[in-house]
Formats: structure tokens, sequence, C-alpha cells
């Protein structure tokens, strides 16, 4: 009980001393508009998954899901250190924040999978706006945001460069930016598009010929990819709505056919040995065939 109090208000003093420091970085960042804020390479690693998933506003979420994450890693414990072990206490307080940490990311990957369909119409844009502005990128890029409408995720990335490149102006910031931007989309025609962005902005240089090479490799792409592109959503739809109605299904048997009440099947499947291996293994199948599905159903558009 003892280690429990302990857990409890260190959770409590991170709580905040986060949010202390969430408002110390507001006032540092009014300071020091051009030098962007180094961080942990963990705290940078969670900021480029939320920014790959929410744009402008993933860091802001990104403080927040910490926040709920410590919350909900404090009451699992609390509940869980008195029927079992502390250590097996622990691993299915962490469970919860895998979980949410993975299915993120999967969010993130159909995501970046749709994304990357948006390569054609959106380079083509973004050279058309190129051109039309003298050659000046980053007005480029601000007028393009208007346009990309059947783009919207390419759209979501590229008003957060945007706005950041508009305030941060370093040679080492610039590149943090725009690789920011070539790991939310994660294919090579935005890595190769974000070196052509930071030439252009950093270096004024002129990248039209880049971004036109570009255009021509993802139309070249898009010919092959759509004489090998096959339809299996059949399996697809039996791994998404039937195996989640059998498990529902499988609960309301043991409820009425077994004589159980729900209180008791919850005690059975939750505070039990065996029922939180089967739990945990339910879970982790269940999650394996969601990852296979989202693998193998849409192949992302890149070059090779």
């Amino acid at each position: 009980m003892i280690f429990l109090y302990i857990i409890l208000i260190v959770g409590l003093y991170l709580l905040l001393f986060s949010s202390n420091k969430s408002n110390n970085n507001k006032s540092h960042y009014k300071k020091n508009k051009s030098k962007y804020i180094k961080r942990s390479k963990v705290y940078n690693h969670l900021l480029t998954i939320y920014i790959a998933a929410y744009g402008v506003k993933g860091e802001k979420r990104l403080n927040i899901s910490i926040k709920i994450s410590l919350v909900i890693f404090i009451v699992f414990f609390m509940i869980f250190a008195r029927e079992l072990f502390v250590l097996k206490a622990l691993l299915i307080s962490i469970l919860p924040l895998i979980i949410m940490y993975i299915l993120l990311r999967l969010k993130v990957y159909v995501q970046q999978i749709d994304g990357s369909y948006e390569g054609i119409f959106y380079v083509s844009e973004l050279l058309n706006q190129y051109k039309i502005n003298h050659k000046n990128m980053l007005e480029a890029l601000m007028q393009s945001i208007r346009y990309l409408e059947n783009c919207p995720y390419a759209q979501m990335q590229t008003y957060r460069m945007s706005m950041k490149l508009k305030l941060y102006t370093d040679e080492d910031s610039v590149m943090d930016i725009v690789n920011i931007f070539a790991k939310s989309i994660n294919t090579n025609w935005a890595k190769m598009l974000s070196n052509s962005i930071f030439l252009s902005v950093f270096y004024s240089q002129d990248v039209t010929e880049a971004l036109e090479d570009i255009l021509s490799e993802l139309r070249r792409v898009q010919i092959v990819y759509e004489k090998s592109h096959q339809n299996t959503s059949e399996g697809f739809i039996i791994v998404k709505y039937i195996l989640p109605i059998i498990y529902i299904g499988s609960v309301y048997i043991g409820i009425h056919h077994f004589g159980l009440d729900f209180a008791k099947y919850l005690r059975y499947q939750f505070l039990t040995p065996v029922g939180i291996k089967m739990t945990i293994l339910n879970i982790v199948l269940f999650l394996a065939n969601i990852l296979i599905m989202v693998l193998f159903k849409k192949r992302k558009f890149d070059l090779y």
C-alpha cells in the first residue's frame, strides 16, 4: 500500500508539473520565435505521431493525452493492486496505454495510406502555386492550402508546416519542420518533396525541375498501381464486423446459459488469473487481426 501511495503522489506531481511546464512553454515560445524548442526523444517520437494524426493540434492533444494516460494508469493500478501482485497490477495498468498507442499508430497508418494517394494532385497544385508566386515556396505553400479540399491529409500537414515555417528561420528549425512533414506522410515522394521545400525556403533555390520530376514519377507509378490493384474486402468484412459480434454473443451465452450475473462475469473475466490471461489473449488476437487487415487491405502509393 505504501508503494501504491507513492505512485499516486508521483502521478499527481507529474500532472501538476506537466501543466506548469505547458504554461512556461507558452511564455518561452513568445520570447524565442526564431528558435525551435528541443525536447526528449520519447516526447519527439510521440509528438511526431500526434502531428501525423492531428496536424497543427497535435502538440495540444499530446499534452492532454499524457495527463489522461497517467490518470488511467493510476486508476487501474489502484483497482488491481488490491487483488493481484504489484508486478501483475503494473503490467495490467500499462496494457490500456499500450492499446491506446497501438490504435493511434493504426489510425496514423491508415491516414498515411490515404494521404499517399493525394501525391499527384498535391504536388501538381504546389508546383502551379510555386510558379504563380514567382518561386516563393512559403507563399506557394500558403496559397495551395485553399485548393487542397480533395487532399485533406496533405492539406492538414501543409497548414501546420507553413505556420511553423513562418515562425522559425534558422537552418536546424526549418530542417526539423520539413522532416516532420515528411514523416507525417511517410512516403518517398514526401521525403523528396520536403528536401525540395527545404532548399527553396532556406537557400532560395529554384526547385521547379525537382517538383516536375516528382510529379512525373508519381504519374508513372499511378499506372502501375492501377494495373495491380486487387479487391480483398470480403475477408476484411469478416474480421471487422463478425468477430466483435461473436465475442458479444459469447458474453451473452455465458451470462444467460451458465447462470452468471454480470458482476460475476466481470469478476471471473478481469479479477482471476485465468480470466485475465484469456482477456489479454483475446485483445492481442483481435488487434493482430485489425493490424493484418489494415496492412493488406490497401497498399501505400509511393515511389520505389
